[in-house]
């Protein structure tokens, strides 16, 4: 349903009303209709807006049918142009804003649902309109587009601004007085700037029929359909306090989370750490081999534990044969170079360590050169 309004102010100026929501209230084929009708009688127009944004596409559209009229087109801020609002209030001639208007400046933001594809598709495309109305905001200030970026385009935030404020950046050119308007005072990400876009919309001349939509809207929330705007404020600021404070908690528990796994971690490290070094000590595995068994103890630590205590420690040639009887001893000392591989490969290499003299003395039997 169209809800902006025309009023001839004089017999070459005339007013059109954008109060309302961007592609609800008004769309940019009523705007276009409307526009073509009184730019044949008129020279100058004065929009007037009062806004809380809408539809990107639809206002970019509004924008350009402003823009390429053949009229000379003044823009009026009359109390708030937020978001898409504040996109076409950029296309005036001349842009006046109220001392108690708001100006509201944020990035482009949108849903999606589909396969990964999908929601690429549509990130890409939300960059590439942020990129058109940063570029937007940059040709109005004189601003190169990354210092209207890095101004203006900040994402998460909702960049408020008053008619001193906005005048200073140089995105309107004068100040005139009008008509107190409320804005709401948070700036973070919460959806309070969607329930605010929304409850502005409401246009005096058609209120009763407006609280219907809104009825809609806040029934969600349990309330009256004739709630009033200081019930309905309260319980938006309600719900902001309570997502805030549930944000609170949830930082709070990921902070013990990390805490908790942190200690558990290094619990876990110090055991696997105790049991390879044990097993180094007692001998049943030697150095080289402790990051292998770290690493499957890491992965898997009972697996671990349960291999390395089946293991038996290695002991020495040289002090398993002081142990053995002197029939064990005899044999062995009968053993070739060759018995020594078949029988007892670590005797033999332990053999190379404590005694290299028969080590070399078997080995120069075995193979009738001398071992170097």
């Amino acid at each position: 349903m169209q809800k902006f309004r025309f009023k001839a102010v004089n017999d070459t100026t005339a007013e059109i009303y954008l109060y309302g929501f961007i592609g609800f209230d008004i769309t940019a084929n009523d705007f276009a209709n409307e526009l073509k009708n009184i730019s044949d009688k008129f020279s100058t127009i004065n929009v007037r807006i009062n806004s809380g944004g809408g539809s990107v596409f639809e206002g970019i559209a509004i924008y350009n049918l402003i823009k390429q009229s053949k009229c000379t087109v003044n823009i009026y801020i009359d109390g708030i142009a937020a978001s898409m609002a504040s996109v076409i209030a950029m296309s005036g001639n001349k842009i006046y804003m109220s001392k108690y208007a708001r100006l509201m400046i944020h990035c482009p933001s949108g849903s999606a649902e589909g396969d990964s594809q999908s929601l690429r598709d549509i990130a890409t495309q939300l960059d590439s309109l942020e990129k058109d109305l940063t570029d937007i905001y940059a040709s109005r200030t004189g601003l190169a587009v990354d210092q209207a970026e890095s101004k203006f385009m900040q994402r998460g935030i909702n960049k408020w601004m008053n008619a001193q404020e906005a005048l200073q950046e140089k995105l309107i050119d004068e100040i005139y007085d009008g008509p107190v308007v409320t804005i709401p005072a948070e700036t973070s990400k919460f959806n309070v700037k969607e329930m605010f876009e929304f409850y502005n919309k409401i246009d005096i001349n058609q209120k009763n029929e407006t609280m219907k939509d809104l009825a809609v809207f806040i029934a969600m929330f349990g309330m009256a359909v004739d709630s009033t705007p200081d019930q309905i404020t309260a319980r938006i600021q309600k719900e902001f306090n309570d997502h805030k404070a549930a944000n609170n908690t949830i930082a709070e528990l990921k902070g013990k989370l990390k805490t908790f796994e942190d200690k558990a971690k290094a619990d876990h490290d110090a055991r696997v750490n105790n049991l390879v070094e044990k097993a180094v000590t007692d001998g049943k595995i030697i150095a080289e081999l402790k990051d292998s068994y770290t690493s499957m103890a890491t992965t898997n630590f009972d697996a671990a534990e349960k291999a390395l205590n089946a293991m038996k420690a290695y002991s020495p040639v040289h002090k398993q044969l002081n142990n053995q009887s002197t029939d064990q001893d005899d044999e062995r000392a009968k053993w070739s170079f060759k018995d020594w591989m078949q029988k007892d490969p670590k005797g033999l290499q332990a053999m190379k360590v404590s005694n290299i003299e028969n080590f070399k003395a078997l080995y120069n039997k075995q193979y009738g050169t001398e071992y170097k």
